[in-house]
């Protein structure tokens, strides 16, 4: 998990935000003269609301960080994204933040199913909360920081978010433990290799390098803010590399 920027709050939703919150206020609320019925609206699904939001998270789930693909609708033919729009905060606990663009986090299903009503949670959204936790290149795990391990409050949520989301599942962090290595051995071997680049199969053979660290940046790829700090670390690791990415 890593930080990650929203864009401005949509225009759609700073204008109706106060209006569609209603229903959900008066249902969990009980607010005098509002119908009690459960709300059945969700604008968050709304393209201008939904298509930002997967953009600001670069279609990487915020919880656990995997690519959400995109899979056809058999009924339209067109294509839909798999993820969710989940409410960080629970709209049950909080229902004044069920159109709070700042309680909006794309999430996959896996990760939004099984976290439920979970509260408190790390939050990817919160530069605080992802300066507490560390990525550990050996398991491709996070763990709490040095500063804060025996911190209740932190343990408390970054145990509540371990164990209700894909945080720290195993086949996600095996994943991210492949790609990050698989990522540090190109720039390894290009960094080995320009000793004796002189020779045309090396030199191919760097090109190729070259040509895979540059697709980390533009694939549609698991983890993308993992992988560009990283990749920030590396360049700064192999500067001989840096310059022929240049």
């Amino acid at each position: 998990m890593h930080f990650v920027k929203r864009s401005a709050c949509p225009k759609i939703l700073e204008d109706n935000q106060e209006e569609w919150t209603k229903p959900w206020m008066a249902h969990y609320c009980k607010i005098p003269y509002q119908p009690a019925k459960k709300p059945a609206s969700s604008h968050w699904l709304k393209n201008d609301i939904r298509l930002l939001l997967i953009e600001d998270f670069h279609k990487n789930c915020g919880h656990c960080g995997i690519n959400i693909t995109k899979s056809k609708n058999p009924d339209t033919k067109t294509h839909v994204d798999k993820g969710d729009v989940d409410h960080f905060l629970p709209k049950r606990r909080f229902p004044e933040k069920t159109y709070d663009w700042l309680n909006y986090i794309w999430s996959c299903k896996s990760c939004n199913q099984s976290k439920k009503e979970t509260y408190p949670l790390l939050n990817p959204c919160s530069e605080e909360d992802c300066q507490q936790i560390v990525f550990i290149e050996d398991t491709g795990e996070y763990v709490l920081s040095d500063a804060v391990k025996n911190d209740k409050n932190w343990q408390l949520k970054f145990s509540n978010s371990e164990k209700t989301t894909l945080l720290n599942a195993q086949e996600i962090a095996q994943k991210r433990k492949f790609i990050i290595n698989l990522l540090k051995g190109h720039f390894k071997s290009i960094s080995n290799m320009m000793v004796i680049r002189d020779n045309p199969i090396i030199e191919n053979e760097i090109t190729k390098n070259l040509r895979y660290i540059k697709e980390y940046e533009t694939s549609n790829l698991d983890f993308y803010f993992l992988i560009q700090i990283q990749y920030q670390k590396l360049i700064k690791e192999y500067p001989e590399v840096d310059n022929l990415l240049i």
